[in-house]
């Protein structure tokens, strides 16, 4: 049986491939390229780290909310999703900074 992980991975890439290509062949898009989806985004990086964390793979989803800290250290979003991903993974110190910290950024952060 698949896992949710391996179907996701499945479903992006049929998506990303056009009908009658297959998956081998590259995929020339002919709409410009947009900076609101290249791959080091920090807010689809938060979203794809809050995704991590609703799938519990609280690990990954530190990781990726890291990223998203890294590329835009304001995103009070970011700090909050990884907050909850180490509050999950017992690490409470780590989890109680993060969280001041999304609230000193966006004190509507509970």
């Amino acid at each position: 049986m698949p896992t949710i992980r391996a179907a996701l991975g499945l479903a992006l890439a049929l998506s990303l491939t056009p009908l009658g290509a297959s998956a081998a062949q590259p995929v020339s898009s002919p709409l410009p390229e947009d900076p609101a989806l290249l791959p080091g985004d920090p807010d689809i990086l938060s979203e794809k780290a809050e995704t991590y964390r609703r799938m519990d793979d609280n690990l990954l989803a530190v990781e990726t909310a890291d990223q998203a800290i890294k590329a835009n250290p304001k995103l009070a979003f970011a700090w909050h999703v990884r907050s909850l991903a180490k509050r999950d993974l017992g690490e409470a110190a780590g989890a109680a900074a993060d969280l001041a910290q999304a609230k000193r950024m966006d004190p509507t952060i509970k």
